[in-house]
């Protein structure tokens, strides 16, 4: 047995699995933790890890009457027990047989269940990963689990055997290894380093986009260091002292760190408000955080987080917090001083301005709808640009001015002005096949393009170019019409196609994107001028056979003229408001963030 990098935190191995452990109080916990998660996965493979989680914990062959569970992170998959330590080590043990040799029995009822899971899910955060990671690493954390629909019993066990082995698995344990802990049953493999991805090409920060009412989220990509996590703590409880304590406007303020590599995390600030205190509650966090990168927070906030990390060490329930952190250490190959607040003596909260004022530059701020950030220092995120893609040019069938471009090089969707979202084949993270015949493009860089090809003059050859132009690897079978998928309901966060969350509005027939005027043919504008005026000649004419006639037989032909100008003038007022209705959908259905 030999000690670890963290007090008491002591390391054996078990069949060639790590193995760590802390003498802790209360019921005896064990956790059997893989280096594989959700940024893992492609997006075609998007949920395979979850489904491998949920068909363990499901198998028969996992021992009854414990507390068990198990969770899937961006970077990391546990399955966790507690009870009596020999039934906690049977339960370990049991885990790394079953994923030898995943049973599919259960397969279409966990997958049913899954997509249920998903379309509870999806909020701000997300959003925020999309705005800076695209489809790509974490960013597909606010996309759909595509791989749920291409899940076969063979794909499940391939992907367990790949990425639930040896080689990836680290244990932690609140007392001394049981005897029957048992992991020989795992494959060996192979270590994979957790994924590190870059922001979308082009993408400029600090950026912004809308999202749910009555709350912020702001998300920072820091150093994975002792000195970035006092400071953003630090920030955080300035923040709340200003947004709940002085001005109550805020109930929680929170932030939360989410380790990405060894050497780099995300922080991630949340402040929630009533709507009409938007506007105040993004002012202090714009004034506070800008002053914060400059000044560093206060020297009373940075000595409180220090002595708060050294008071929890002193509990005796910390070894848990400290075996599991150990564990993070060793599957994310990092430093644990890098982690290890408690080590920490002084530090000067002026020094800390420099780790802020490089996250503040670089962060993504997901704002209440009804607001738009007036800051010069921000830039909003969106796709819609200049469309410069050659090929085939197909205009909708309702006449409104949008057109889709498909050639061998991409699809776009393009308003007036020659402004649209454009995706280029060989940036597709995936291509969704619905039922219907209807096609979903999902981009590398989070643009998400519908293409119905009844909506479009040529639609069913366009469809067809683009089919052939994506790799058959990225294909999702969805199984179901565009409009029927749970799996894309509408979250709160969607208030346009420029959320960031492929979870968005499909609501058919589409509108133009963002940014293009509706525009209407100039044969349905003259036939609309007709009908208007033989209405009002129609009326006009009832009035004078009513003026100059009093037998019953001009009585009638005034009735008549009357009726029919009444109905030609009821039909062009309804022309005319269903005009100004399509005028006002600007978030499109088939273009998005």
């Amino acid at each position: 047995m030999v000690s670890h990098g963290r007090a008491g935190v002591h390391r054996v191995d078990c069949d060639g699995v790590p193995t760590l452990w802390a003498t802790a109080p209360g019921s005896f916990v064990g956790a059997l933790v893989f280096r594989v998660g959700q940024v893992d996965e492609s997006l075609a493979e998007r949920g395979w890890t979850h489904l491998v989680e949920h068909l363990v914990l499901s198998d028969d062959r996992i021992p009854s009457g414990l507390d068990v569970n198990g969770s899937v992170g961006p970077s990391l998959t546990t399955f966790i027990a507690s009870g009596e330590p020999d039934a906690v080590g049977e339960f370990l043990s049991q885990v790394s047989l079953v994923l030898g040799s995943v049973s599919g029995q259960r397969l279409a009822k966990e997958v049913q269940i899954l997509r249920v899971e998903e379309a509870r899910r999806g909020g701000p955060l997300t959003a925020a990963y999309s705005v800076r990671y695209g489809a790509m690493g974490h960013g597909r954390l606010a996309l759909p689990e595509l791989g749920l629909h291409r899940a076969t019993p063979e794909r499940v066990q391939a992907w367990a055997t790949l990425r639930f082995n040896r080689q990836s698995a680290a244990v932690w344990l609140s007392g001394p290894p049981p005897p029957t802990l048992d992991l020989a049953a795992l494959s060996d493999g192979r270590y994979r380093p957790p994924v590190e991805t870059t922001p979308v090409d082009g993408r400029s920060f600090p950026c912004w986009q809308p999202g749910p009412s009555g709350n912020f989220t702001v998300m920072m990509p820091v150093e994975r260091t002792v000195e970035a996590m006092v400071a953003m703590r630090a920030t955080g409880a300035q923040l709340r002292r200003r947004l709940r304590d002085e001005e109550g406007r805020s109930y929680a303020v929170s932030v939360e760190l989410e380790p990405v590599t060894a050497e780099s995390s995300h922080v991630v600030i949340t402040a929630d408000c009533l709507p009409n205190d938007a506007g105040a509650v993004q002012d202090v966090l714009v004034s506070e955080l800008a002053r914060i990168s400059l000044e560093g927070p206060s020297q009373d906030h940075v000595d409180d987080v220090v002595s708060a990390a050294r008071r929890m060490t002193a509990l005796p329930e910390s070894a848990v917090a400290a075996v599991e952190s150990a564990v993070f250490d060793l599957l994310f190959r990092a430093d644990p001083a890098a982690s290890d607040l408690a080590a920490v003596e002084e530090l000067d909260g002026k020094l800390l301005a420099a780790s802020i004022q490089r996250a503040w530059r670089q962060s993504v701020w997901i704002v209440p709808h009804q607001l738009a950030m007036t800051d010069r220092r921000f830039h909003r995120a969106t796709h819609v640009g200049p469309v410069t893609l050659d090929g085939q040019r197909h205009t909708a069938v309702s006449g409104d001015g949008t057109a889709i471009v498909v050639g061998r090089a991409g699809i776009a969707i393009v308003g007036e002005g020659g402004r649209g979202v454009q995706v280029e084949h060989e940036h597709v993270a995936a291509l969704g096949r619905w039922s219907d015949g209807a096609l979903t493009v999902w981009a590398e860089d989070g643009a998400v393009l519908d293409l119905v090809p009844s909506m479009w003059v040529g639609g069913m050859d366009a469809a067809d170019i683009v089919q052939s132009s994506v790799s058959p690897d990225l294909v999702v079978e969805m199984g179901e019409p565009l409009n029927s998928s749970p799996v894309l309901a509408v979250p709160e966060a969607a208030t346009s196609r420029e959320t960031g969350s492929a979870a968005t509005n499909r609501k058919l027939p589409p509108a133009r994107p963002s940014g293009a005027r509706p525009s209407t043919g100039a044969g349905v504008w003259l036939l609309d001028a007709t009908l208007g005026s033989i209405g009002v000649v129609a009326l006009l004419s009832s009035i004078g056979y009513a003026g100059a006639h009093d037998d019953q037989q001009w009585m009638q032909k005034s009735i008549l003229w009357g009726l029919v100008g009444i109905a030609l003038c009821t039909l062009l007022a309804w022309r005319i408001m269903s005009a100004r209705e399509r005028s006002r959908s600007v978030g499109s259905p088939s273009v998005g963030s």
